[in-house]
C-alpha cells in the first residue's frame, strides 16, 4: 500500500509542475491573436524576457538576444535626425539574430554614411513621432519607400526603425506576426507591411497596447509555445 502511495504521490506531483508550466505559459499565437483580453496580452508581454533567454540559452546563434533586446528596446530615432550606419548595423545585429539569419549584413557595413542619415532622415520625418495623428497609411507607405532605397534595406528592416520611432503606431514586420494576423501571408512587401499596420493598429485599439507591444507579444507566445 505505501509503494503505491508514494507513486501516487509522485504522480500527482508531476501532474501539478505539468500545470504549472502549462499555466506560466502564454496562449498560442493564433488563439492570442484572437483574444481581445487586455489581461491575456499583457500577461504574455511580460513573458518575452523569458521567451528571449530561453533562445539564448538553447540556440548558439541567439546567445546575444537578451542583450541585443535591451539595447533595441532602450533606442529611440529622434524626430529630425537620421539613423547613423552603425545605428543601422546595431538594428540589423538585432533583428537578424531575433529572427532568421540573412546574408544582410555585408550590404549594411557597405553602405556610405551620409546615404544612410539622409535616407533615414526623410524618411522618419514623413510619419509623425507620436500617435495624435494616427495611422496614415500613405505617408507610412512613403516612408518605407523612402527608407528602403538604402541597399540591404527592405520593408522588415524599415518597419523595425519605424518600430522604435514610434512604437505606439509601428509594429515591426515579423514573421511571428506575419502568419497570425489578417490573411496570415508571410511575405516582406511593402504591401502586405501596410495591411499589418492596420491589423495590429486595430488590436492595439482593442488592448490598449502599443503597437510594438503586440507583435512582441505575438514573438514571445510563438517562442514558448514551440510554434
Amino acid at each position: 500500500g505505501r509503494i503505491h502511495k508514494a507513486g501516487d504521490d509522485r504522480e500527482r506531483g508531476r501532474r501539478r509542475v505539468g500545470a504549472a508550466a502549462m499555466a506560466a505559459l502564454p496562449p498560442p499565437p493564433r488563439r492570442l491573436w484572437e483574444s481581445g483580453s487586455r489581461d491575456e496580452w499583457r500577461a504574455a508581454l511580460v513573458t518575452e524576457t523569458k521567451a528571449a533567454a530561453h533562445l539564448a540559452k538553447n540556440v548558439k546563434a541567439k546567445q546575444k538576444l537578451p542583450s541585443r533586446n535591451a539595447r533595441f528596446y532602450s533606442w529611440t530615432p529622434k524626430a529630425g535626425d537620421g539613423v547613423t550606419r552603425a545605428d543601422l548595423v546595431k538594428l540589423m545585429e538585432w533583428k537578424l539574430t531575433r529572427g532568421k539569419m540573412r546574408p544582410l549584413m555585408r550590404f549594411i557595413v557597405a553602405l556610405d554614411e551620409q546615404e544612410v542619415v539622409e535616407s533615414t532622415k526623410e524618411g522618419l520625418a514623413m510619419v509623425p513621432a507620436d500617435d495624435e495623428a494616427g495611422l496614415d497609411l500613405n505617408a507610412l507607405s512613403r516612408s518605407v519607400e523612402r527608407i528602403s532605397e538604402l541597399k540591404g534595406v527592405g520593408p522588415a528592416t524599415a518597419s523595425a526603425l519605424l518600430s522604435r520611432y514610434n512604437p505606439r503606431l509601428f509594429p515591426f514586420m515579423s514573421d511571428e506576426v506575419l502568419v497570425v494576423a489578417g490573411n496570415r501571408e508571410r511575405k516582406h512587401t511593402l504591401k502586405r507591411y501596410l495591411q499589418l499596420a492596420e491589423e495590429v493598429a486595430a488590436k492595439a485599439r482593442e488592448t490598449g497596447m502599443a503597437a510594438d507591444e503586440v507583435e512582441r507579444a505575438i514573438w514571445a507566445s510563438t517562442v514558448l509555445n514551440g510554434t
